[in-house]
């Protein structure tokens, strides 16, 4: 298929847990930066792969929706990246996924700014900063300076108070580490090519993309271990620690109410951004999860009742997928037969009508909804998403509550029933395009969690 596999399957033994139990013997840190673009992936991967070679059991989380970052973290650890998301997801879920397998060592990589998150503010468990995941597990910081003046660097130090900070610097400017001087220095990064990886619209290349990507992540973890001082390092992990009270913890529903009780999977380069959690919930409401390759000629099991089309992209694979006449058969008999299918921003687009490509070449797809979906070259929708289904959907009736993000460089016009109402973290309507027909539905948003309230 082209990528690692699928995600894992999980640990069924963990719906009900004590905090003291199960942290025990665990010890974390968190990955931070002053701002995107510091090198926090590409580092928090090498010191990933640098603390499984040394020993330990490793266990990568990610803060906010992201589904680039965990792909370098699932090369560097072998096992699935955890979502850490304060804005959308409940104190419970995220220790589920972090009880989910047996590990040592927690390396949780920050998103954007230390201070950076939700628009708006505090949603079901904090505002989606790193910062909040940080207090939340109360994690040291391993904060990445790389052009920041001295000031800016001692004001987040003094912000992560009471929290013990160490500094990775990475390409820094010469006189800064002598500026910093008092503060623990955990590594001094320079300029490595073995440390550079391509972007594009969505983010980082993804990591299967890489030549050999393995090798790629066993180069970076090399290049990096010569400039990391590991007795710094090991000395700032704090066994974890949560701010939530002891007792038991279950969780009741899974993160997406489950679309059937055998549900196919499309999983490849082109629909690639799967949050195992939700397939993690799935599992333990009752329902089988199978997995299939469009791109590799690949269909549904035929006893699935259900199909979900996940998130990717699609449009770097247009011409392929629309070459797939014979899946678009095979997803409008099982959808005559009652049968369900979802998608999720590029599974959505899949369904469509058509896609037309930032190139202006129009790419017929599957039809089973009627959308006509246009790439641009700028980005059309960022950020989190209160989501309410205003209709029945094969989840049930209207009024379901839902916990999402938008990130997309496309835009659909569509004439069909739209089934969402959305609004921003700001509690703004937002405009998000859904359709339903039948039990065919989509939309653009990527869906963390069932909304508690």
């Amino acid at each position: 298929m082209g990528l690692m596999g699928p995600p894992n399957p999980p640990n069924p033994v963990h719906q009900e847990r004590q905090h003291a139990k199960h942290h025990a013997g665990r010890r974390g840190v968190i990955i931070a930066a002053l701002a995107s673009g510091s090198g926090k992936t590409v580092l928090a991967s090498a010191l990933m792969a640098l603390l499984r070679q040394r020993g330990h059991t490793v266990q990568a989380a990610k803060c906010g929706p992201d589904y680039i970052d965990p792909g370098y973290h699932r090369l560097a650890t072998g096992r699935d990246s955890v979502t850490l998301d304060t804005w959308s997801m409940t104190h419970a879920r995220m220790d589920q996924s972090l009880d989910a397998m047996p590990w040592d060592a927690l390396v949780v990589e920050g998103v954007m700014g230390w201070r950076q998150g939700a628009r708006g503010g505090v949603g079901v468990s904090g505002d989606g900063s790193t910062a909040s995941v940080a207090r939340l597990y109360r994690l040291p910081v391993a904060l990445i300076v790389g052009n920041a003046s001295a000031a800016q660097v001692r004001k987040v130090r003094d912000d992560c108070a009471p929290l013990p900070v160490g500094l990775i610097f990475n390409r820094a400017r010469p006189g800064l580490v002598h500026e910093l001087e008092g503060m623990p220095v955990l590594a001094q990064v320079p300029t490595l090519p073995e440390l550079a990886i391509a972007h594009r619209h969505l983010g980082l290349h993804m990591a299967q993309e890489q030549a050999d990507p393995v090798r790629r992540i066993e180069g970076m973890a090399r290049a990096l271990a010569r400039y990391v001082d590991w007795s710094a390092f090991e000395s700032l992990l704090a066994p974890l620690t949560t701010c939530a009270p002891a007792g038991p913890v279950c969780v009741a529903k899974p993160a997406i109410p489950p679309l059937g009780q055998h549900i196919a999977v499309a999983f490849d380069e082109a629909f690639c951004f799967v949050y195992p959690h939700g397939l993690e919930g799935w599992r333990h409401a009752g329902a089988q999860v199978s997995f299939f390759s469009p791109l590799a000629g690949e269909s549904p099991d035929p006893d699935c009742d259900a199909i979900y089309l996940p998130g990717g992209y699609p449009e770097l694979h247009a011409g392929a997928l629309a070459a797939r006449t014979d899946l678009a058969t095979t997803l409008k008999a099982h959808a005559a037969n009652g049968g369900v299918i979802y998608g999720e921003c590029g599974g959505f687009m899949a369904l469509g009508q058509a896609l037309i490509d930032s190139g202006g070449q129009r790419h017929r797809l599957w039809g089973l909804l009627s959308g006509v979906h246009t790439m641009h070259e700028t980005r059309v929708a960022l950020g989190y998403r209160s989501l309410t289904t205003r209709r029945t959907t094969p989840w049930g009736a209207s009024g379901l509550r839902l916990l999402g993000h938008e990130f997309r460089y496309s835009q659909s016009t569509s004439g069909g029933q739209s089934w969402l109402d959305a609004r921003d973290s700001c509690g703004e309507v937002v405009a998000l395009e859904s359709e339903i027909k039948g039990c065919v539905f989509g939309s653009y948003a990527h869906i963390l969690d069932q909304s508690p309230g």
